[in-house]
């Protein structure tokens, strides 16, 4: 298994920007999990800022919320 990259403040930003929607939302980490087909223990990981994800995955999370990509860069 690849070494983890060193997560960044922006990282960290997104993170926890994709928390305060999914909050706005009403939705919980395990609807978000199963909208977009991952463990419910990545969507805990990743607003946590524990782990980052990928442009793939960006743009699932950002459909599943109902969201437009740049809405979770907005911070």
């Amino acid at each position: 298994m690849g070494k983890q990259r060193v997560l960044t403040k922006e990282d960290k930003r997104l993170a926890q920007r994709i928390k305060e929607i999914r909050g706005e939302k009403r939705m919980s980490q395990e609807e978000l999990s199963n909208r977009i087909g991952a463990n419910l223990s990545y969507i805990a990981y990743l607003e946590t800022g524990r782990r980052g994800t990928s442009l793939p995955r960006l743009y699932k999370i950002a459909k599943a919320l109902g969201v437009k990509m740049k809405d979770l860069f907005t911070f």
